[in-house]
């Protein structure tokens, strides 16, 4: 793709309406547009949906969801071209249901670097299936460098500023599309839904009935806990997730139910190195019982997600003692810097002292670490899925052929 450069003075004639309030805002601060992909096309009329962000919690129930695929089929229907973005999972999910619909879309990013641009419209191409020679990409460039805060403003209020006609999805009564709407035109709210509900998973709602009720006889057990994914599982695109919550009558087509079969039936559980320090790919295992794993769930807001949900694929201690499982190192991070090489995989910062206590104390963790990956189709008689209720169980149990365990009777 080769980028154009529209000056500010020849972009007014783009705009939907010249002298709406919304213009005055933003001129000052641009100097025109960068324009890859498709050429800009001028007489078709242009359609902007709204929504305020949504969270990042998706449902396949969701009133939002629906609404946005009637409003992009009204849209092309009329043969609007439709001005949307990228960047969260609102504006991506309205490009890729315009994209899935053939349409001809404006997609408007937020401001950056000209050897950026090419790059993010290649990842958008890929991700979300779009269609470079229907497409255009715009980028607009900034006369002064602006604060990070303002470049989703100026995306946002661009993409109204092309458009004709505004359809609200939802809108947030202090958000900030009141304020980008205060009197402009064109706007339609036939397509208007209430706002998202927060989505609870459903093993939430039994968590502490199974801390109290569930059997403390595992044996000698290490198991790998996992969770679900409101976001693309390894090897998936942003398109297949949005396919896959499209689908879905209801709840998270990749919650933690979706996401153990996934890794079961993929036959690899794969090692991850990002959260450790050395950066080789480990899988994290605990040998506490499930009951005293179950208490020490938490909700991480730095990273967005719990810890982990009660979810996990067990082995016996001894099995995988034999293949390279150890005993996590718990220590200062000056002790770190001692290891040798073949043990700093093993490490796990002991938790920092405050008042000389320990604010996180992740001994209590017990954990264990197997460098690599799991090929679970050679122990396959040895793995064991376990899962919150007997209903989920049985469910693996007919797609799947593991030993399967429920949190609610344990080994049977």
């Amino acid at each position: 793709m080769n980028i154009e450069i529209i000056p500010w003075n020849q972009l007014k004639e783009f705009l939907a309406y010249p002298d709406s309030p919304v213009e005055p805002s933003f001129n000052h601060l641009t100097k025109g547009i960068a324009v890859a992909g498709a050429a800009l096309e001028r007489a078709a009329d242009r359609c902007i949906l709204i929504m305020s962000r949504v969270p990042h919690k998706l449902s396949g129930d969701e009133p939002w969801l629906a609404a946005v695929q009637k409003a992009v089929d009204h849209a092309w229907s009329n043969g609007w071209t439709i001005v949307s973005s990228v960047g969260n999972l609102g504006w991506d999910y309205i490009t890729w249901c315009a994209a899935k619909a053939a349409a001809r879309i404006w997609l408007v990013f937020p401001p950056m670097q000209g050897d950026d641009i090419l790059a993010e419209c290649n990842r958008c191409v890929e991700q979300l299936r779009l269609d470079p020679e229907k497409n255009s990409f715009l980028v607009p460039l900034t006369s002064r460098k602006l604060p990070k805060s303002y470049h989703q403003q100026l995306r946002d209020r661009f993409a109204l500023g092309f458009s004709h006609h505004r359809l609200p999805i939802f809108i947030r009564p202090k958000g900030n599309w009141v304020r980008n709407l205060t009197g402009v035109e064109g706007i339609d709210k036939r397509f208007q839904v209430p706002l998202p509900r927060k989505y609870v998973e459903s093993w939430r709602k039994i968590r502490f009935s199974l801390i109290e009720n569930c059997p403390h006889d595992w044996g000698d057990l290490l198991i790998h806990w996992t969770r679900g994914s409101y976001a693309p599982w390894p090897g998936e695109t942003q398109a297949d997730y949005f396919e896959a919550l499209t689908e879905t009558e209801t709840g998270n087509p990749r919650d933690g139910l979706a996401t153990l079969k996934f890794i079961a039936a993929s036959g690899i559980l794969r090692g991850e190195g990002r959260m450790v320090r050395s950066g080789v790919p480990v899988i994290s295992l605990s040998d506490l019982a499930p009951h005293e794993a179950l208490q020490m769930i938490e909700f991480r807001p730095a990273l967005g997600r719990w810890s982990f949900e009660p979810y996990g694929i067990a082995f016996p201690k001894q099995r995988l003692s034999e293949i390279g499982a150890r005993k996590v190192i718990y220590g200062s991070k000056e002790l770190y810097d001692q290891l040798p090489p073949e043990d700093k995989p093993y490490y796990q910062y002991e938790g920092r002292k405050v008042e000389k206590a320990i604010k996180h104390n992740w001994r209590k963790e017990s954990e264990w670490r197997l460098t690599g990956d799991i090929d679970l189709l050679s122990l396959k008689s040895e793995v064991i899925l376990v899962t919150p209720t007997e209903e989920e169980a049985g469910k693996l149990r007919s797609a799947l052929l593991y030993n399967v365990y429920s949190l609610e009777k344990g080994p049977v």
